[in-house]
């Protein structure tokens, strides 16, 4: 599978027109248990950045934190580089974005919970409440999951099962519906898109034929290739960078 990613990478590099994408925790960031605490992979950020200075190419970081925290965690605003949040519902820079007044209702409904499980947490965001489980034990994933989906899931937009994580949405939002509309706009005509949370799978699955998605870790997927690990990804990212490198000079 590695030879063919490899090949799958020398022919976006050639394309006419490439849209590089990468989702932020587990795939830009390793994973950590205070999601508070995650930072970016200087050696995946490096060639992304690269990447975002280069002709005919667009790069975006597309997650399911809000927007102004990704931006927060990549440091200080880097050219050529979008970032979309909250799972799409956030696709732009909004100053002053207000919170959607469903969230508080949100986050008084889990507070019980919350205090129930030890180890279990909360991230407000302007359109969702994360439930973040990571710290909980196995069996007490199980119970703390069902006990905040009884009590938010009725009333929620959506709600997002990711890696140890529950997310309450306010409003509908999708990231393979915000990546087709980024890329539309772009006039993208191919896409790289690598991402690890089961969230991503949205994204692997508007990919088309002349498109490589890679898939980080173990899990099924509907993308076509597949890494080990968050540290793979650094890779990846350089070996594309020289590609198109190479292309937009010649």
């Amino acid at each position: 599978m590695r030879s063919d990613l490899d090949g799958a990478l020398r022919r976006l590099g050639r394309s006419k027109v490439l849209l590089v994408a990468a989702d932020f925790d587990g795939t830009l960031s390793p994973i950590v248990s205070d999601p508070s605490a995650a930072a970016p992979d200087p050696r995946a950020l490096e060639p992304l950045i690269g990447l975002a200075a280069l002709p005919s190419t667009s790069v975006l970081v597309i997650s399911g934190r809000a927007r102004a925290d990704v931006e927060k965690r990549l440091g200080p605003r880097i050219p050529g580089i979008d970032i979309i949040g909250s799972h799409g519902a956030e696709p732009g820079a909004d100053e002053g974005l207000d919170v959607h007044p469903d969230i508080e209702v949100f986050a008084a409904r889990l507070a019980p919970v919350v205090h129930h499980h030890p180890g279990s947490e909360l991230e407000v965001k302007p359109f969702s409440v994360a439930f973040h489980l990571r710290n909980v034990s196995v069996k007490g994933q199980i119970r703390a999951g069902r006990e905040a989906i009884e009590c938010v899931g009725p009333i929620a937009a959506q709600v997002k099962k990711g890696k140890k994580v529950l997310e309450f949405m306010a409003v509908s939002a999708d990231k393979g519906q915000a990546l087709e509309a980024y890329r539309a706009a772009r006039g993208a005509s191919a896409t790289f898109f690598v991402g690890d949370d089961v969230t991503d799978e949205a994204v692997f699955e508007v990919l088309g034929p002349g498109d490589v998605g890679v898939k980080v870790g173990p899990g099924p997927t509907a993308a076509h290739y597949r890494v080990e690990g968050q540290p793979d990804v650094a890779g990846l990212l350089t070996e594309l960078l020289h590609q198109r490198d190479t292309h937009t000079r010649g």
